[in-house]
């Protein structure tokens, strides 16, 4: 299966560099939790002649006709960037298996430099403008860059800043009848003050190139963080592969074929995509193969307790490069990966810290439970649901975790009495992914179904990071508003969450094949 991305990366190891280039951690320039940190596309120390010679540009990609590129652009300007060259800064330019340069997005330069004109060139570089953009973009901000392109005679090429079209043209934009093209150059933006001899920056991240649409995309970079379950390298250890920058002083290597390094990563996925959907698993390695040792390599994930390796990649052994895989889907479960299965969860603390079954009591209600105030960190992620079951009980029985103030249902989950152990909270996971947020109120309650039995609300509970904690009672349908408040450190049914914390379940690496 060819995989909808024909490249996604954000490390520098991931780009051909040229020029004055360098990563960047500071705070703003990228967003913190998808990148590590934005690479740096100087603007040569406003050098006019080479000020468009400062750039990355990906690895060849499958020659493609129509695809998407995006990127996250910070422009940083010394004194608020004044003037700047008459012609402009090139942003974008897509190229073709010779490494021809055939669209090209450049700023206007002066006073218009955030404006884009968009220009094909042929072989021998002749540049015909099909037009410019109707509106630019801000310095000294984070902006979101979305290009695409129908690269044919009857083709199409729009431009999206922040989600917004600002560029959109109809027509040939071929040049020497190439209908495909195999990379993208990301370069800088320059609007200096040439008297100061100051230099400004650009400033790249999250970079996409997809035969889907990017715009709605996102990516997030993990990195090694510790050894995970198998690690059977020569020299394998997590700080050998987990650097801001490149570095080939104390490398990973394997002196036999065969041997495996797996890796646990980070950072956990921002909670603000928990439940959406992953279109892709891609891993990028630098990779040589030295003397006699082993002059393959398998990509590998490790999920579901089980490991999976991708096809056997030849190495050079002139130098190193870039080998890259991507796995669209789980190789687990042969479906569409889940944030849950990247967000390595494991059971954190449950909600409730004590609980002693009461009383108990057989009718048909509404939702029944429990209310409280959390009082933990904003974020906490509730990863599962649990209720109690009282011996006897067959019916189903449908937990919801409810916002108290609006009454937004977060987390569902239905448990059919039948297969569950009696005496104890049995849990199941929830889907999305349920954020709390320190010093909101909210809702655990559960249907009765006509005929069950369940707790009553007469022994106190002890909650964790909870407090106002209240049994409630006759809540109306889907845990809304309203309803009736017991007594207080108390619960109806018997009903729990637990929270998510974060682990290695998915376990990143590679190995060494003869």
């Amino acid at each position: 299966m060819v995989s909808q991305i024909l490249f996604a990366g954000q490390e520098d190891i991931s780009f051909t560099w040229n020029g004055v280039n360098a990563v960047n951690t500071t705070s703003g320039y990228f967003r913190a939790g998808y990148s590590r940190y934005a690479i740096s596309v100087n603007d040569d120390n406003n050098n006019a002649n080479t000020s468009n010679a400062s750039f990355i540009q990906t690895p060849m990609f499958a020659s493609t006709s129509s695809f998407w590129v995006t990127g996250r652009l910070y422009t940083y300007t010394h004194n608020g960037g004044l003037g700047g060259p008459t012609t402009g800064a090139i942003l974008f330019r897509l190229v073709d298996t010779n490494n021809i340069v055939r669209l090209r997005a450049r700023t206007l330069g002066g006073s218009n430099n955030s404006i884009l004109t968009f220009e094909t060139m042929d072989a021998s570089s002749t540049v015909v403008s099909l037009g410019t953009s109707s509106s630019g973009f801000s310095t000294n901000t984070l902006h979101r860059m979305d290009i695409f392109v129908n690269y044919s005679s009857s083709g199409q090429i729009v431009f999206y800043i922040d989600g917004v079209s600002v560029f959109s043209y109809s027509g040939n934009i071929t040049t020497n009848s190439v209908t495909a093209l195999t990379g993208v150059i990301f370069g800088n933006y320059v609007n200096s003050n040439w008297a100061a001899f100051e230099q400004d920056n650009t400033y790249w991240s999250e970079m996409i190139v997809s035969t889907r649409d990017t715009r709605s995309m996102s990516l997030i970079t993990q990195t090694p963080t510790a050894v995970g379950n198998t690690d059977t390298f020569t020299s394998g250890a997590a700080s050998n592969v987990s650097g801001n920058a490149i570095s080939y002083v104390s490398p990973d290597y394997s002196l036999s074929a065969s041997q495996i390094q797996e890796y646990k990563v980070a950072p956990s996925m921002p909670t603000t995509i928990a439940g959406s959907s992953v279109v892709s698993v891609v891993q990028h390695v630098m990779c040589m193969t030295f003397g006699t040792g082993p002059s393959h390599i398998q990509f590998m994930v490790r999920t579901g307790g089980a490991d999976f390796n991708s096809s056997s990649i030849a190495t050079s052994s002139a130098s190193y490069g870039l080998l890259t895989n991507s796995w669209d889907v789980n190789p687990n479960t042969l479906a569409a990966w889940q944030t849950s299965d990247l967000l390595g969860f494991f059971p954190g603390f449950n909600l409730v810290a004590s609980y002693t079954p009461s009383s108990t009591r057989t009718d048909s209600y509404n939702d029944w439970g429990v209310a409280f105030t959390f009082t933990g960190t904003t974020g906490t992620l509730v990863s599962s649901l649990g209720i109690w079951k009282v011996s006897g009980n067959t019916g189903n029985f449908v937990v919801r975790l409810v916002n108290a103030a609006n009454t937004v249902l977060l987390a569902t989950n239905t448990f059919s009495m039948a297969g569950l152990t009696s005496g104890q909270f049995n849990y199941a996971s929830c889907t999305p992914l349920a954020a709390l947020t320190n010093g909101a109120a909210y809702k655990l309650v559960a249907n009765v179904p006509s005929g069950q039995t369940v707790n009553n609300a007469t022994v106190t509970i002890t909650l964790n990071n909870a407090s106002s904690v209240n049994c409630v009672y006759s809540v109306p349908a889907l845990g809304g508003g309203g309803g009736s408040t017991g007594g207080s450190d108390q619960m109806f049914i018997g009903l729990d969450f637990q929270v998510a914390t974060i682990g290695g379940q998915l376990n990143m690496g590679y190995e060494s094949i003869t």
